[in-house]
């Protein structure tokens, strides 16, 4: 009964991770408010090439280097971005979302606009912390494996 309760979680726990693994997402949002806000309205969307080059070509007004990246870009490479921007005489702003992993948001904005928060994860650091997260799994299991048979042996019974 350990045993197969055992199996059916590491199973369940593989296929979750192995979903997740094709693809990524990331929390999108903006606000002109906090941080806070922003988190408040975020959603996990998974990346679209067409969505980011929007995204870029909008913002490639204030920073130039974006409409580059927008028509160049590979567009099967992903990173999740977080920026916090103020531009000269508006509204601060605090966006979360996707883009090219080789796209650069942290620099190359006009002079009236600062950058105060910049940051990315890319899709290749998400791929090693979910192969992690499997070798874990695979790691408990064989525990659990061994477990099971410790207690059997424990408990008078025989092992096969």
């Amino acid at each position: 009964m350990l045993k197969s309760s055992c199996i059916s979680v590491f199973i369940v726990i593989l296929g979750l991770l192995l979903n997740e693994g094709h693809c990524l997402s990331c929390d999108t949002c903006h606000s002109t408010a906090s941080w806070a806000d922003c988190e408040k309205v975020a959603q996990s969307v998974e990346c679209d090439p067409i969505n980011i080059q929007g995204t870029l070509l909008y913002w490639g007004k204030k920073n130039p280097t974006l409409t580059t990246a927008a028509l160049n870009a590979d567009l099967t490479r992903f990173k999740c971005f977080q920026l916090d921007l103020t531009q000269e005489g508006e509204d601060q702003h605090f966006m979360k979302g996707c883009t090219f992993e080789q796209t650069d948001l942290c620099s190359g904005w006009d002079e009236g606009v600062k950058v105060k928060n910049c940051g990315a994860i890319s899709y290749w650091l998400v791929t090693v912390l979910i192969i992690v997260i499997i070798l874990v799994a695979i790691g408990v299991a064989i525990l659990c494996f061994f477990y099971v048979r410790y207690k059997r042996v424990a408990d008078g019974g025989f092992v096969v």
